[in-house]
């Protein structure tokens, strides 16, 4: 067995690997179609059959190529994955030029901040369909994700409850206005200091707060673009 070839090979598949998880961030910023992902798979592995014959044995190969095909494998179904949340976001852009716009966003944020760009894409696309044809659609959507996603990287929160933090922005919106059972109850729950800086960004006590989400007198359009600056002031490190 010609271990300079087994050695060859290993350092070749490892550049393909690098090359494909660079394709993977591409695709992101070229919106590459998941095909080029199926395609690089189907080279390797011809590759790989074709070495299996010049080694004359399977076992020697096998390892030498499993990783990086478990490896490249997980990378198709990541990029497919991702495409998906791109198609969501592109389904609640007002045109091919905002969807461009939104996942632009996304993408910086995401980078920024530390995010995963796969559930934050799904984030933002329950956010921006819940703003979809009101006052805050658009630009001000933007803005507003933007404060609430500094304020979730900064504690840290797991991917599912800076989810529910966001649903529950989202449910604000639909209910038209701010109210107990989405701030207290699910807000609060993972920001412990949300209920706090709302009554400050809108200058008022939390008594007061509450006394007016009883009263229903707090439109969500009003008091979000407030607090989404009030956390980004917080929580940002700029």
């Amino acid at each position: 067995i010609n271990q300079q070839k087994i050695k060859d090979l290993t350092a070749s598949i490892k550049q393909k690997q690098d090359a494909l998880k660079e394709v993977d961030k591409q695709m992101g910023f070229n919106q590459r179609n998941v095909g080029n992902y199926s395609s690089a798979m189907a080279f390797l592995v011809g590759g790989v059959r074709g070495a299996i014959g010049s080694f004359g044995t399977w076992g020697i190969a096998i390892i030498a190529v499993g990783e990086a095909l478990t490896s490249l494998n997980g990378l198709i179904l990541q990029g497919e994955a991702l495409r998906r949340t791109q198609i969501g976001v592109e389904n609640v852009s007002s045109s091919s030029l905002e969807a461009g716009i939104n996942l632009d966003f996304l993408r910086g944020v995401a980078s920024r901040l530390g995010l995963e760009i796969e559930s934050w894409n799904r984030d933002f696309k329950l956010f921006a369909g819940a703003t979809e044809g009101t006052a805050l659609e658009g630009a001000k959507t933007r803005q507003i994700f933007e404060g609430i996603s500094v304020s979730l990287a900064a504690m840290q929160l797991t991917a599912d409850d800076a989810s529910g933090a966001m649903r529950a922005f989202s449910q604000m919106i639909a209910k038209n206005t701010l109210q107990s059972e989405e701030l207290k109850g699910q807000l609060a729950e993972r920001l412990p200091s949300a209920i706090r800086l709302t009554a400050e960004a809108l200058g008022i006590t939390t008594e007061k707060l509450f006394e007016q989400m009883k009263a229903g007198k707090i439109l969500a359009i009003d008091v979000l673009p407030l607090l989404a600056e009030k956390f980004k002031d917080v929580y940002s490190d700029d």
